[in-house]
């Protein structure tokens, strides 16, 4: 089941903690055609289980969502307490989606990478486009504050 969890006692401090999956959609498992169960990695969600697991994730209680990309845009997923990323970002809009999940006051991102490797590379190019958007941003506000349009600018020069 995609909304399985893993409930660990709740005696000596410890709690129970419902690890949720959500995962994008995938046909290549149908083209080799394996199951679900022979193919766990290769299988894909559809529009209603990924909603599902969204609800889940909502209500209350300790929640853990491990998520492939599918979670970056396209669902309504809730700001959350910690973000892990565990592969490079390939552009500064995947990473500012990946930042943008963890919304909460003391909320933490990280990305795990390892060393010399191209996610390094593909990481610090993401930060790089990641901090030009928002310098645009600014840019832009400041702009609009002084009364000027970004296409009034460019035609200026």
């Amino acid at each position: 089941m995609y909304g399985g969890g893993t409930a660990l006692p709740g005696m000596y401090g410890m709690f129970v903690l419902q690890v949720l999956e959500l995962i994008g959609h995938n046909s290549a498992s149908k083209r080799r055609g394996l199951s679900p169960e022979e193919d766990r990695h290769g299988r894909g969600m559809s529009d209603s289980q990924q909603h599902q697991v969204v609800c889940i994730f909502k209500e209350p209680g300790r929640k853990v969502l491990v998520a492939t990309s599918a979670a970056e845009e396209g669902l309504d997923v809730p700001s959350c307490e910690f973000v892990v990323r565990y592969n490079a970002a390939a552009t500064g809009i995947q990473l500012l989606q990946s930042r943008g999940r963890a919304r909460q006051r003391a909320a933490e991102f990280c990305a795990i990478l390892q060393e010399g490797t191209q996610d390094v590379e593909l990481h610090n190019k993401s930060r790089l486009e990641e901090a030009n958007m928002h310098q645009w941003q600014r840019n832009f506000a400041e702009s609009v504050a002084r009364g000027v349009s970004a296409a009034g600018e460019a035609e200026q020069r």
